[in-house]
């Protein structure tokens, strides 16, 4: 070991910190095996540093072979590819994202060890390559994903004459005993437009223990972000970005000047220093007391904010009134949180405020506490409190000098710190029931905190706002379906388990585009477009489309479905789907779609009790419906799990145009979608400016959505042309985003997913799940006897109630009757926790009722009154859900004893596999069914009962076409109880409906279809983008129209605006130019030029322009006269309009503007003559 001087300014003067007696990496070193680490804070510049400190030598053994002799565990690389996926997010946030066509960016990780992040960067189209100076983790690098890693330390020699975009130290500079030679070195192989990413970590990490972590003998080097800067500087490099994550400082650094020379009072405070980190580090101080109490906060309420601060900038101070008040010093004027006592403030507010007996408080603002604390001490034990905190500098005062204990001890409230939009969402759900419970939901602004980020404040308002909207909606989705999705759940469960998952598709099309098509009215634009695009795309169709898709013969890829419903079945009925097609089914879908669809059938996990608790018993199937109200979520969801890269939005309006709510004559009849009534209505503005009306449902469909894009790595492009728009989406038209993005040569889609489609499903424990169906479903009967017997009594004592006899005893029989029914129902918590769905507004009902207090009510009667009501409801509901959940239990049991039994059967000869097949097409499993006769008819193709039986399958499924000609060889033969004559009329009718229905929608899209093309097609597009805010695609699509057309006035009349729009009137002077020269006789480039002259005063030469522009037009005539007229050239516009009188000698309106310009052109030459004469 060595003595060290400081790295930031080369004092020697360094005070202790704190010692360790005991070090984990000092025990690798058999000389160092008992000797403590030490850290010192520089009294000059209050940099953090260890002395003595290991020398080269020392550090050289450890990280050759000591602290890495075996290659990293599968949790350490799990561990890691979170950490380091976030941080690529942030690095993405911050530089963008490689573009298309573009060259990949390149990165360079020093210390790369197992080469984690460089696999996360080449995910996203990165090219990497690393160096690590411990050889089993660069050969792991190496040899498991095939990265580009060398062993040894960076310096010199490393890459000479390579430069790279991004060069990353990633928990590197304090390990290393020169930071300064490795900086100086980055510097020399980073572009000059390149950046430098550092991450390091600080001294006081907030929720985890300072040591080892942080405080160990390798990190030599403890920075801040004062401290980094510093030494940034100084090596030619300034940071243009930083945050924090649970690891430390995360900076990017581009080239600098290179800044030398200690400046006084740079740097941290030393005294600031020593005191936090004591005060952070003790047992019984106010920051422990604090961080006690906020790690008490229930699993439930999520984790408690793990944010690291730089508090080098603010001090908290006791003022002469007695509060403390927080004082903020950068390079300005200092600025304090408060300017008058905040307590008496608080108080003040809260006097003026009523926040009922429950609901939900949202406080914008935590400040050091003062109101905080004074709002919770005003709310009942029905309130939740919700505290936002903007700024983690102030919480982290906050906690330092703040007795927070009382509010962060409280299960009632609630934390969110910095920008945390994720945590708010998950704790409004959290608090979506005593919301919904009691409407009540009061947001309060800390006037204070809110004026330091006002911006922030604003968006989670917003948010709060917005979450409502989405919480409203699911709450009436469950409400008004959970019952039905109840019991498709049971109806589908037998199909469910062995059905193949969503889980499969990971990464199957791994930057290919993805392409999702809703029904909005813009699908009609583009809809010839989408057959360019089979084949060179995954097509995932919402569900409503495809009955205007399929008829034109657009088959989707995949197709999503969402509701329960039946209604939603006749989006699908009668559409003859392609085999290789793919249906995601959902479990809760109405089961004739899981039956009956053609294709490839692939089922998706779900958050719905019921299924979570029967899919125990199967393998994960992999999850697309997370977050999801609608179809395109889920579509969404796919084509992420995909890894498509760009994902493209069509027919994703989200409004309504002239009340028009979907493309052609589609309509979607789905009660949890209802788009409403004229009071659910808001106005909005589409994309291109045009007034269109929205609903509330869309407007949370679309908040989903651009979470979902906001935390997506692919491109999203936004092609729908129309509609509300997507935050966060690249608006193309459809034409530009299938140019760009599609390859020209077919991706495999079909041969791709017919790989993942003939794995064996994964095991499956029937013999459990039979178990445990059949313990539920005992349980639900017996429940729904005691629901039945119970109702019974308390119908008995309404009708008690109704004849004014509550204080009888018959009403007291019935009471205790009902009392020991009650008893009965105890200790059935699972069972009502399956129901959950099925009965979600007889639970807020119950919870309602609850906080009323009822059995706390005074007067017996009324009481006795309230109690017979409340019970009649619970009972009356809870009935109706056990009903139909008992009826499904039942029945599934039924199916898997059946399934069970069919695959217990010998399989033989032919007529034990036909009895098989007919098991399966009686359990509607009609895929396997269908496979079971196709190897029986292979045996023998004349075999009667097969023929009909797949006829019939075929015709359930929907492809009447293909069961024509089985049905047809059994006709002759068959008996009459097949009723085959009857199948075949069926199909007959079904075959000549679908080609009258495929003609009619062909000849409806044809007649809609009237496709610009060329000039006219690059102008329109210029058009949309001009109105989209697009400038420089319009100026594009203009420049090439002209070089498709270079004889057509139109395009060089559009791109002149576009520049005059910009400002840039020389381009608008040279584009004038060329159209002249291309089209020196074209009235109207020279209108436009006379109009452009004369927006500009040059008036002269704008009566020129017009002039001749009318000479070749003489129906401008009339035009340019009133416009010289309005820049008073009365003679000139006298002229035009005696010309156009010539054209129409009967205009009197002519004849009387003629008059008034020479009338005006004398009167004005008076004065000028007069002048003359003198």
């Amino acid at each position: 070991m060595k003595a060290t001087a400081c790295l930031i300014c080369g004092a020697s003067d360094g005070e202790l910190l704190v010692r360790y007696e005991q070090d984990p990496y000092h025990r690798h070193l058999d000389h160092l095996h008992e000797t403590p680490v030490t850290y010192v804070v520089c009294r000059r510049c209050g940099f953090v540093y260890t002395n003595p400190m290991l020398d080269e030598q020392e550090l050289t053994t450890l990280y050759g072979d000591k602290l890495r002799p075996h290659a990293p565990d599968p949790a350490y690389l799990k561990a890691n590819r979170k950490v380091y996926l976030a941080r690529y997010q942030w690095v993405a946030k911050e530089l963008g994202l490689p573009q298309d066509g573009q060259p990949a960016p390149s990165l360079l990780e020093v210390g790369c060890a197992a080469g984690v992040a460089l696999s996360v960067f080449r995910e996203y189209g990165w090219q990497v390559c690393g160096i690590e100076p411990a050889d089993t983790f660069a050969s792991h690098a190496r040899e498991s994903f095939g990265l580009d890693v060398q062993t040894g330390f960076y310096g010199p020699g490393s890459y000479e004459g390579r430069t790279f975009d991004l060069i990353m130290f990633s928990q590197v500079l304090e390990h290393v005993p020169d930071p300064d030679a490795l900086l100086r070195q980055a510097r020399i192989n980073l572009k000059d437009d390149g950046h430098v990413f550092i991450g390091v970590p600080t001294l006081m990490r907030p929720l985890r223990p300072v040591h080892p972590q942080t405080l160990q003998a390798v990190h030599l080097w403890i920075f801040s972000l004062p401290t980094l800067r510093l030494l940034l500087e100084r090596n030619g490099l300034t940071p243009v970005a930083q945050t924090y994550d649970h690891k430390g400082l995360l900076v990017l650094a581009k080239k600098a000047e290179v800044r030398t020379g200690w400046r006084e009072g740079a740097g941290d405070s030393p005294e600031r220093v020593i005191r936090y980190f004591r005060e952070f580090t003790a047992e019984d101080g106010q920051y422990a007391r604090n961080l006690a109490a906020l790690k008490s906060i229930n699993k439930d309420r999520g984790r408690p904010p793990d944010l690291d601060a730089d508090l080098s900038a603010v001090t908290v101070e006791q003022t002469s009134s007695g509060y403390l008040n927080l004082c903020e010093r950068t390079h300005g004027e200092p600025r304090h949180l408060y300017d008058r006592d905040p307590r008496d403030i608080a108080r003040r507010v809260v006097e003026r405020m009523d926040f009922g007996v429950e609901g939900v408080v949202v406080l914008l603002g935590l400040g050091l506490g003062y109101l905080a604390t004074e709002v919770l001490s005003r709310l009942n034990r029905g309130h939740v409190l919700i505290v936002c905190e903007a700024d983690p500098r102030i919480f982290h005062a906050a906690m330092f000098h703040q007795d927070l204990t009382g509010l962060l001890n409280d299960e009632r409230v609630h934390l969110v710190v910095g920008d945390d939009l994720p945590r708010l969402d998950y704790i409004l759900s959290l608090c979506s029931k005593p919301m919904f419970v009691t409407d009540k939901l009061r947001i309060v602004r800390c006037g204070f905190s809110a004026r330091w980020h006002q911006t922030l404040y604003a968006r989670y308002e917003e948010r709060v706002k917005e979450r409502m909207k989405v919480l409203e909606i699911n709450r009436n989705t469950i409400g008004g379906l959970g019952l039905r999705m109840l019991k498709n759940v049971l109806d589908n469960a037998h199909l469910t388990l062995d059905m193949p998952g969503v889980a499969r598709f990971t990464g199957l099309f791994k930057g290919k585009p993805a392409i999702i098509v809703s029904a909005g009215p813009s699908l009609e634009a583009n809809f010839d477009l989408l057959r360019d695009a089979k084949g060179r795309a995954v097509i995932i169709a919402c569900d409503t489309v495809l009955r205007m898709l399929v008829p034109n013969g657009i088959v989707p890829d995949i197709t999503i479905t969402a509701d329960p419903h039946e209604m939603t079945y006749r989006k699908f009925r009668d559409l003859p789907m392609d085999p290789d097609s793919i249906l995601i089914c959902h479990p809760a879908n109405y089961p004739d779609i899981f039956r009956t669809f053609a294709g490839r059938r692939f089922t998706t996990d779900t958050h719905l009790t019921l299924y979570k608790f029967l899919s125990r018993f199967w393998a994960s199937k992999g999850r697309v419906d997370h977050r999801s109200q609608s179809s395109a979520h889920q579509a969404f969801n796919a084509a992420t799990l995909l890894g498509a890269d760009p994902i493209i939005f069509v027919g994703q309006d989200l409004c309504f145009y002239r009340d028009k709510k979907h493309a052609g004559n589609l309509t979607k009849e789905s009660p949890s979608s209802v788009t409403g009534t004229p009071q659910d209505r808001e106005q909005a503005v589409d994309i291109l400016g045009r007034p269109v009306e929205t609903s509330t449902l869309f407007r949370s469909f679309k908040i989903i959505l651009e979470d979902m894009i906001r935390e997506s790595p692919a491109r999203v492009i936004n092609a729908t042309e129309g509609g509300l728009g997507l935050k966060g989406s690249e608006v193309l038209t459809l034409r530009d985003a299938l140019a760009e993005c599609c390859p020209v040569e077919p991706i495999g889609v079909a041969e791709r997913f017919a790989s993942v489609s003939k794995d064996a499903p994964g095991e499956t424990d029937r013999a459990g799940l039979r178990a445990e169906v059949a313990r539920i479903d005992a349980e639900a009967k017996e429940t729904l006897k005691v629901a039945q017997k119970m109702l019974t009594y308390v119908e008995r004592a309404e009708r008690v109630i109704q004849r004014g006899k509550e204080n009888s005893k018959r009403a007291e029989y019935l009471s205790e009757m009902a009392e020991r029914q009650s008893q009965l129902m105890e200790g059935r918590h699972e069972l009502m926790g399956l129901l959950v769905e099925g009965a979600y507004l007889l639970e807020l009902y119950m919870t309602r009722e609850s906080t009323l207090s009822i059995d706390q009510i005074a007067d017996p009667k009324e009481r006795f009154k309230r109690q017979i009501e409340r019970a009649l409801t619970y009972y009356r509901g809870l009935k109706d859900a056990l009903t139909p959940f008992a009826e499904g239990t039942k029945l599934l049991l039924q199916r898997l004893d059946e399934v069970e039994r069919l695959l217990g059967l010998p399989s033989e000869t032919v007529e034990q596999r036909l009895q098989i097949a007919l098991g399966y097409k009686q359990l509607m499993d009609y895929p396997r069914a269908q496979e079971l006769y196709r190897r029986l008819i292979e045996e023998a193709p004349q075999h009667l009962e097969a023929l009909f039986h797949l006829g019939d399958i075929l015709y359930r499924c929907h492809r009447p076409h293909e069961a024509l000609p089985l049905l047809k060889q059994v006709a002759a033969r068959a008996p009459r109880y097949m009723n085959v004559g009857e199948l075949i009329r069926l199909c007959r009718e079904k075959t000549d409906a679908w080609a009258v229905k495929t003609a009619e929608a062909r000849a409806v899209l044809e007649s809609r279809a009237q496709r610009l093309s060329g000039a006219d097609a690059l102008r329109a597009e210029a058009e949309f983008y001009r109105l989209a805010g697009d400038r420089t695609r319009a100026e594009r699509k203009l420049t090439e129209a002209i070089r498709v057309a270079p004889t057509g006035p139109e395009a060089y009349i559009s791109l002149a605006r576009h520049y005059e729009a910009t400002g840039d009137l020389q381009a608008v002077v040279a584009v004038f130019e060329e159209g002249l020269t291309a089209c020196p006789e074209s009235p109207s480039l020279l209108k436009e030029l006379g109009l452009f002259s004369l927006r500009h005063d040059q008036v002269h030469q704008g009566a020129e322009f017009l002039c001749a522009a009318a000479a070749l037009d003489p129906s401008l005539c009339e035009e340019a006269g009133d416009l010289l007229y309005q820049v008073s050239c009365y003679m000139s516009a006298g002229e035009l309009f005696e010309q156009a009188l010539r054209r129409h000698p009967e205009n009197v309106a002519l004849i009387l503007k003629a008059a008034a310009a020479y009338r005006q052109a004398t009167t004005t030459a008076k004065p000028a003559l007069a002048m003359e004469g003198r």
